[in-house]
């Protein structure tokens, strides 16, 4: 996957963007690849990285590596980001 700059996306694009990060390590992980491999191969999760703190990044990861798609979840994960581009 290539380069992302959230900060100029709206709230419905990062949203996209996560579930294409899913779908992106699905077909990873079915091509063998293990979830060292990808997420030390990754570009695109290092710009959401910058977003959360230590804890929250770890719920994004959880988030994309098991393709959860809980709105609760999705909204929290947005607003952070919200908040920190405003910030």
């Amino acid at each position: 996957m290539s380069k992302l700059d959230l900060s100029i996306l709206n709230e419905k694009e990062i949203v996209d963007e996560i579930f294409k990060i899913q779908n992106w390590i699905e077909i990873e992980k079915s091509n063998g690849k293990n979830v060292d491999e990808i997420l030390d191969n990754s570009i695109i999760i290092d710009e959401f990285e910058k977003y959360f703190s230590d804890e929250e990044f770890s719920i994004f990861i959880l988030t994309v590596l098991n393709n959860f798609k809980s709105k609760e979840i999705i909204d929290m994960l947005i607003n952070v980001i919200k908040n920190s581009k405003n910030n």
